[in-house]
C-alpha cells in the first residue's frame, strides 16, 4: 500500500522540479503527502520511513525540492508535505557515503550539504505541527553520523545558545527532541564525550529566566518541556552507566514446561565485578522521584520508565534503595487513622499515580526483590481504593488503574513461591475492584490483572471459575458487574465475606448516589447466596449507619434494607422483613431536613414500600416501630421532588392494599381541591390516588375518582391548572379502570362512562407556555389511558350488562378520531404515541373480537392495510408517515377530526412534518372528483372537501389558533393548484368566493400579524383566479391601507 503511493510522489515532485507548478500537479502532491501522513499516523513512523526511496541519487532530488520550492511548503495546507519531506531527507542523509562527497567543487559553506540540511532542519524545527518531529528526526540522523561527530558540541552549544535567547517554546521541544533521539540511538559513544555539554543543556532548561521571551521564561510550565527534560536526564544516566541492564530471574514471562530442560537454563546474574557509580546518579535518582509527583500524567509516566531503567543499571543493593524511595511517596501526604485508613488530600492523587507507574515499572523488570515484595503490595493493595472527593466528583481513578498494572506486573515477574503469602489478597482485591469500581477502565484493568494471575500462577482459588464470572466484557457494563457477577463470585465463600465488607465500607458510602444504589441491590444479590445467615447480620449492622451524620452513608443503608427486605420478601422470611421496617425507627426526624434530604425521603419511602407488612401497617408507632404515616404523608406526598413523590406512591400502593385508606384518599381530596393548593401537592396527590388498591379496599374510590375528574374538567371549581397534575389525572383515571374493571368490584356505568368522556377531552390539551408545547405531555398520557381502558372494557364486556351504558359507541368512535388526530400531529413524539396506540386499538385481539356491532371501527380494514401488524411502522418519520395519511379522509366517520389535525399540522414550523404533509394533502385534493356525481357514494369530492374548511373556518372566526392554519392551508391547496379546478363549474365558483370572504372580511379589524399575513397572502393568490379576481383586489387595498405599517409594506412586496 505505501510503496505505490511513496513512487507516486516521488515522480509528482520529479515533474515539478522540472515543469511549472500548476494547481492540479499541487493539489495532487498535497493529497499524496497526507495519504502517506496518515499512513505513518497509524503505523508509526519507523514502519513507514524504508519504504521510501534512499539511493544516491534521492538525495539531490529531495534537497533541490525542499529548497527550491520553499514557497509552495510555506503554505499553510502544505504540513503533510513538509513533514513527509522532512522525513525523506532523515532517511536519505543515513547513506553510508561520506555527504562531502556530493558537494559541488568550490562551493561556498552554506551550499555544503551537510550545511543545508542542518539550515533546513533547523528551519521547521521551529514549527509547531508534526513537521517539527520529522525535522528533529532529521537533525538527530545528520548529527549521528560518523563523519559529522565532531559537529555535535556545536550542536549542543548553538542549542542552549538558543534556549537562552528565548526561543518558542516549540523550537525548544524540537531541540529536546533532537537530543532524546541522540542519547537514545547514539548511546554512550556519543554521548559521553560530550556529556558536560549535554548535562549543560538539561541545566539551562531548569532556569525559569533564561531570556526575554515569555513563553521562554515559563519552559518548566510546559508538560512536553517537562517531558523531555525527564527523558534527558534519565538517558544522560543511562549513558553513564554499565551498558547492559542487570539480569534478573523472571519467573513468569515465558510458560516453562517441566521436562523439557528449559527450566535448567541460566538466567542469573553472571559473577560480578564492582560497578563504579557516578555521584551525580544520586542526582538523577532525586529529580526522577520528583518528576513521579508532577501534576502530568505524562511526565510521571516518563520518570517511572526512567526510574526502572536506572534501576536496571544498578547492582541490587543499589536498586533496593530506590523501590524504598519509591514506596517512600505513599506516605508523603498521609496520615493513618485509628481504623489503619489514610486520610489523603485530592493533591495525593499525582503521587500515588507516580509512585504506583514507578513500581509497575520497576516490578515489570524484575527490580522489586523479595525482601521488598510484602510493602509493595500493602500500598498497591491500598491504591486499589484510593477515591478522594473533590468538589462534585471524585479523584483517584488513575491512581486504581496503576495499582491494577503493578499487581499485573508483579504476577508476570516473580515467582508463585515469593508470591504465594500474598496472592489470595491479591485475588480478593482485584476482584473486588473488577467488580465494584466505579470506572470502567479500571474495572477491566483489574480484572486483566486478575486474569494474569490466575494464568501464571495457578495458584488462584477458584481462579478460572471466578474468571468466567469477572471477564474483560463482563465487567465492562457497571450493572452487569455489579448485579450478575457479584452473585457469581460471592458462591465461593474466600470471597464472599470481602465482597461484602467492600460494599458496606465503601460502595454503600459512595459520592455518587447511583453508585448506592447498584450497591444496595447487590448487596441484595450476595446476601441472596445465603439470606438466612447473611441477611439479619447485614441488616443490624445497617441499622447502625442510620443515625449517621454523613447522608450518604444514611441514603445507602436506607437503600440495603430496603433490598435485603424485597429479598426476605421474595424467599417468605416474614419475621426478619418485619424487623427490617423495625429498623426505620433508628431514622431521626432530622434527616428528612438535611441537604439532599430528598434522596433520604424516597428511600425511606422505598424501605417502608418493601419492607411493610399487614402486621406491620397496623402497629402503632413506639420507641422500636417507625411511624410510617409521617414518612410517607408528611414529608414523601408534599415533597418537591418528583421521584420522593413516586416513591411515596408506590408505599401507599402497597399499604392501601393492608388497610382500608379512605380517610387518607379523604385527606388528599380535601387537599387537592383546596383554592390555593400547590402544583406539588397537586401532581403528588394525582398520582398516588391512581396507585391504590381499590381492587382490595374501597380506598375512598369515587371520592377518588371526583378529584381527578374535577381536576380534568375546564368548568369545575377544581380545575388544576398544572399540566404536570393533570397529565397525572389522566394516567390515575386509566389504572383506576384497570384494577377495578378486572376485580370483582365494579364501577357504576355512569361512573366508568364519566371517566372515559373526561379522559379524551385531553385529546384538545394544547397548553403552551416558556417551556412549549406542554399540552402534549397530557396527550401522550391520554393516547396511552385511551388504549389501555378500551382493551381492559372490551376484555370484560360480556361481564359487563347493559355494555352500552358503560361505553357508547359514539363516545369509543370519538377516541378513535381523537387517537387519529394525534397521528398526524406535528410533534414527532406525540405522532409516535399515537402510532403505537392505534396499532394497539387496530390489532389488539381483545378489542378486534369484542367491538362488534355498533362499535366496529369504520374504515377498519383500510386501517389495517395502510399500517399493517407485520412491518415496522415508523410514526415519529414524517416522510413514511404524511403520505399514507389524506387518504384516510374518506372514512366519513373520522373525516372532520383528522382534518382539523392535519390542518394544525400544515401550519407547524418543522419542516420535517410540514412538506410531506402539504405535497400528500395536494397530491390527494387533486386526485379527488370535482363533485359526487360520477363517484361513489363513500368517496370524498373537492367540494366536500373545501366545504369541511369552511366549516372549520366559520365555527371559529375569532380563534386565530385555528384560523391561522386553516388560511395556511388554504394557501398551501393553491400553490398545488388543487383550487384552480373549482373554476370549471359554478358551484367551484361560489365555494372560491366564500373562501376570499373568509379571509378578507374584517381585515381592518385584526390585530394578530400572523393571521393577518396568513390572510394577506390568501387574498393575493386568489386574484390569479378570474372568479374571484376583482373582490381578491378589493381586499389587497384593506391590506394596503392598514394601520400596522409592517403588514402594509409585506403586502406591497407580495
Amino acid at each position: 500500500m505505501v510503496e505505490p503511493v511513496v513512487e507516486e510522489l516521488k515522480n509528482v515532485i520529479r515533474v515539478i522540479e522540472q515543469e511549472e507548478i500548476n494547481q492540479e500537479t499541487t493539489a495532487r502532491l498535497y493529497q499524496l503527502a497526507t495519504l502517506i501522513y496518515w499512513y505513518s499516523k497509524t503505523r508509526g513512523m519507523k514502519s513507514i520511513v524504508p519504504f521510501f526511496p534512499h539511493t544516491v541519487q534521492d538525495l539531490p532530488l529531495a534537497l533541490c525540492f525542499t529548497e527550491q520550492k520553499e514557497k509552495l511548503l510555506s503554505e499553510p495546507e502544505s504540513w503533510g508535505l513538509r513533514y513527509v519531506a522532512t522525513m525523506w531527507l532523515s532517511l536519505i542523509c543515513m547513506i553510508p557515503f561520506d555527504l562531502a562527497r556530493f558537494d559541488e567543487p568550490g562551493a561556498p559553506p552554506e551550499r555544503l550539504v551537510t550545511n543545508r540540511l542542518d539550515r533546513i532542519g533547523k528551519h521547521y524545527l521551529t514549527y509547531p505541527g508534526i513537521e517539527r518531529e520529522s525535522a528533529a528526526m532529521l537533525l538527530a540522523r545528520l548529527y549521528m553520523r560518523t563523519d559529522m561527530l565532531s559537529q555535535v558540541p556545536n550542536h549542543i552549544d548553538w542549542s542552549v545558545q538558543k534556549i537562552r535567547e528565548g526561543a518558542s517554546t516549540f523550537e525548544v521541544i524540537g531541540i529536546m527532541q533532537i537530543a532524546t533521539i541522540m542519547m537514545k540511538a547514539g548511546g554512550a559513544g556519543l554521548v559521553l564525550p560530550y556529556i558536560d555539554r549535554f548535562r549543560g543543556l538539561i541545566e539551562v532548561l531548569e532556569s525559569t529566566s533564561t531570556g526575554a521571551n515569555l513563553l521562554t521564561g515559563n519552559l518548566t510550565k510546559d508538560t512536553v518541556v517537562r517531558k523531555y527534560r525527564i527523558k534527558l536526564i534519565a538517558r544522560l544516566a543511562m549513558c553513564e552507566l554499565p551498558g547492559k541492564p542487570r539480569k534478573v530471574n523472571i519467573q513468569n514471562r515465558a510458560l516453562i514446561l517441566p521436562g523439557t530442560g528449559a527450566e535448567t537454563e541460566d538466567i542469573y546474574n553472571d559473577p560480578g565485578h564492582d560497578i563504579s557509580i557516578p555521584d551525580s546518579i544520586e542526582e538523577v535518582i532525586e529529580q526522577l522521584i520528583t518528576g513521579a509527583q508532577d501534576q502530568d500524567t505524562a511526565v510521571r509516566y516518563s520518570s517511572a520508565k526512567g526510574i526502572a531503567r536506572v534501576a536496571s543499571r544498578l547492582p541490587e543493593d543499589f536498586s533496593d534503595e530506590i523501590v524504598d524511595a519509591v514506596t517512600a511517596l505513599f506516605s508523603v501526604h498521609g496520615t493513618n487513622l485509628a481504623d489503619d485508613t489514610l486520610d489523603l488530600p485530592p493533591v495525593a492523587e499525582m503521587t500515588w499515580h507516580g509512585a504506583c507507574l514507578s513500581c509497575a515499572e520497576l516490578a515489570r523488570r524484575g527490580m522489586i526483590s523479595g525482601s521488598r515484595i510484602k510493602e509493595v503490595v500493602g500500598w498497591v493493595c491500598k491504591a486499589l481504593s484510593f477515591d478522594i472527593r473533590k468538589g462534585a466528583h471524585s479523584v483517584g481513578s488513575s491512581v486504581r488503574d496503576s495499582a491494577s498494572y503493578v499487581l499485573w506486573a508483579l504476577v508476570r515477574a516473580q515467582s508463585v513461591e515469593t508470591l504465594s503469602s500474598y496472592l489470595l489478597e491479591i485475588a480478593i482485591r482485584l476482584v473486588t475492584v473488577s467488580l465494584f469500581d466505579r470506572e470502567v477502565h479500571v474495572r477491566r484493568a483489574a480484572s486483566a490483572a486478575y486474569q494474569e494471575a490466575v494464568g501464571r500462577t495457578g495458584a488462584i482459588p477458584h481462579g478460572i471459575d471466578i474468571l468466567r464470572a469477572t471477564d474483560f466484557y463482563a465487567v465492562s457494563i457497571r450493572r452487569n458487574a455489579f448485579l450478575v457477577a457479584a452473585p457469581q463470585v460471592a458462591a465461593f465463600m474466600e470471597y464472599r465475606q470481602p465482597l461484602i465488607e467492600h460494599v458496606m465500607k465503601t460502595t454503600l458510602r459512595h459520592w455518587d448516589p447511583k453508585m448506592r444504589v447498584l450497591g444496595s441491590q447487590a448487596l441484595r444479590g450476595i446476601c441472596g447466596v445465603d439470606l438466612s445467615a447473611l441477611g439479619p447480620q447485614v441488616a443490624l449492622e445497617l441499622r447502625s449507619r442510620l443515625g449517621s451524620i454523613d447522608t450518604n452513608e444514611t441514603h445507602g443503608a436506607l437503600l440495603s434494607l430496603a433490598e435485603i427486605s424485597k429479598a426476605f420478601k421474595e424467599q417468605g422470611h416474614e419475621n426478619e422483613r418485619l424487623q427490617c421496617f423495625r429498623h426505620l425507627s433508628a431514622l431521626p426526624s432530622t434527616a428528612f431536613q438535611k441537604f439532599r434530604g430528598d434522596l433520604i425521603v424516597e428511600a425511606a419511602c422505598y424501605l417502608v414500600a418493601e419492607s411493610i407488612s399487614r402486621a406491620a401497617a397496623s402497629l402503632s408507632p413506639e420507641n422500636d416501630t417507625p411511624d410510617w404515616r409521617y414518612i410517607i404523608l408528611d414529608n414523601g406526598i408534599k415533597h418537591q421532588n418528583e421521584a420522593v413523590q413516586t416513591a411515596a406512591s408506590a408505599a401507599m400502593s402497597i399499604i392501601s392494599g393492608f388497610m382500608d385508606c379512605t380517610k387518607i384518599v379523604q385527606a388528599f381530596v380535601q387537599e387537592f381541591q383546596t383554592k390555593n393548593a400547590s402544583s406539588t401537592i397537586q401532581c403528588s396527590i394525582s398520582r398516588t390516588l391512581g396507585t391504590l388498591a381499590y381492587d382490595q379496599f374501597n380506598n375512598g374510590l369515587l371520592d377518588a375518582i371526583d378529584c381527578l375528574i374535577g381536576g380534568l374538567t375546564k368548568n369545575s371549581e377544581t380545575f388544576s391548572k398544572s399540566i404536570e397534575a393533570r397529565r397525572n389525572c389522566t394516567a390515575s383515571l386509566s389504572g383506576i379502570v384497570l384494577k377495578v374493571t378486572g376485580s370483582s368490584r365494579k364501577l357504576p356505568p355512569p361512573t366508568l362512562r364519566r371517566i372515559y368522556a373526561t379522559v379524551i377531552l385531553g385529546f384538545d390539551d394544547y397548553t403552551v407556555d416558556q417551556r412549549g408545547d406542554v399540552g402534549s405531555w397530557v396527550r401522550m398520557a391520554t393516547l396511552r389511558a385511551v388504549a389501555s381502558m378500551s382493551q381492559a372494557i372490551f376484555h370484560n364486556r360480556f361481564h359487563l350488562e347493559n355494555f352500552d351504558e358503560y361505553l357508547p359507541p359514539d363516545l369509543w368512535h370519538q377516541a378513535i378520531g381523537g387517537v387519529l388526530k394525534q397521528g398526524v400531529e406535528k410533534l414527532d413524539n406525540v405522532r409516535a404515541v399515537a402510532g403505537e396506540q392505534l396499532m394497539h386499538l387496530v390489532w389488539n385481539s381483545d378489542i378486534r373480537d369484542h367491538a362488534s356491532g355498533p362499535w366496529v371501527v369504520p374504515g377498519l380494514k383500510q386501517l389495517e392495510a395502510a399500517f399493517p401488524l407485520d412491518q415496522a411502522v415508523p410514526w415519529n418519520v414524517g416522510e413514511w408517515l404524511f403520505p399514507r395519511v389524506p387518504s384516510l379522509l374518506d372514512i366519513a366517520a373520522y373525516r372532520k377530526v383528522l382534518l382539523t389535525g392535519i390542518v394544525t399540522s400544515l401550519a407547524s414550523r418543522n419542516e420535517s412534518a410540514q412538506l410531506p404533509l402539504a405535497d400528500a394533502l395536494c397530491a390527494y385534493a387533486n386526485a379527488l372528483p370535482l363533485s359526487s356525481g360520477s363517484e361513489a357514494a363513500d368517496r370524498w369530492n373537492l367540494l366536500g372537501f373545501v366545504d369541511s374548511l369552511l366549516e372549520t373556518g366559520r365555527a371559529n372566526t375569532s380563534a386565530n389558533s385555528v384560523m391561522i392554519p386553516l388560511l395556511k392551508t388554504i394557501d398551501i391547496l393553491f400553490g398545488g393548484e388543487a383550487l384552480a379546478r373549482l373554476c370549471s363549474e359554478e358551484e367551484g365558483k361560489k365555494r372560491l368566493i366564500s373562501v376570499l370572504g373568509l379571509a378578507g372580511k374584517g381585515a381592518e379589524r385584526l390585530k394578530n400579524v400572523e393571521r393577518i399575513a396568513a390572510a394577506m397572502k390568501v387574498v393575493v393568490d386568489f386574484i390569479a383566479l378570474s372568479p374571484t379576481a376583482s373582490s381578491a383586489s378589493e381586499y389587497v387595498e384593506y391590506f394596503l391601507g392598514h394601520r400596522f405599517p409592517r403588514v402594509s409594506v409585506f403586502d406591497s412586496l407580495t
